[in-house]
């Protein structure tokens, strides 16, 4: 039970990454995007979506951390952003397609937000640690049916280690945005740290 319940929290861990990397993307591509199409309109998307990147990593990341969910700053930039995409009014084929491609990938931001939420939810609660340390107990007292010889103990010693090592990892990877097994938001500082960064105002 502890392995499998393991490999699904490295799984889920492995997709909190992806998430990440697909919403930094998605990001990229509407500010690109922006000012692909011009237009007094693409200065606007694009610094809303440096305070967007901003905020996700000052402010979002902690709350995500201590379980309080997204920040209503980010929900706030973002909807500002998607008025502004919704509010584009396309004259050429061109501009039709940025424009079409930009909601699409705005729309994928807010879907990408919430599959982050959803990996901060705490998932575990007395209803897996119980079962799971009444079941550790159990198979260790079946070592001491008999006098334990000292293979016996360094047996349990090892079983008790491993088993110890496994329920880490669980609870480190329940919540990628906490410690110990904290995620960074690198994919969001690589876009700060490149033209997104740059539409910033100056500290």
């Amino acid at each position: 039970i502890l392995g499998l319940v393991y490999a699904q929290e490295l799984d889920d861990y492995k997709g909190v990454r992806a998430t990440l990397v697909d919403e930094a993307i998605a990001i990229s591509d509407v500010f690109n995007d922006a000012g692909r199409y011009g237009g007094a309109i693409a200065l606007p998307i694009q610094q809303g979506l440096a305070r967007y990147v901003v905020i996700v990593v000052d402010e979002e990341w902690e709350r995500l951390g201590h379980r309080e969910g997204l920040s209503p700053r980010a929900w706030e930039e973002w909807n500002a952003v998607y008025t502004r995409v919704l509010d584009l009014a396309p004259t050429t084929e061109r501009e039709r397609y940025l424009s079409g491609h930009m909601k699409e990938k705005t729309a994928a931001i807010a879907r990408f937000r919430q599959l982050r939420e959803a990996a901060s939810a705490g998932r575990f609660s007395g209803l897996f640690w119980g079962p799971a340390i009444i079941g550790l107990i159990i198979i260790s007292a079946a070592f001491y049916v008999y006098r334990p010889t000292k293979t016996d103990l360094v047996l349990l010693s090892f079983f008790g280690a491993y088993s110890g090592v496994i329920l880490f990892f669980i609870f480190a990877f329940s919540n990628p945005y906490a410690n110990p097994g904290k995620l960074p938001p690198r994919p969001f500082q690589h876009l700060l740290s490149g033209d997104v960064g740059k539409m910033l105002p100056p500290p």
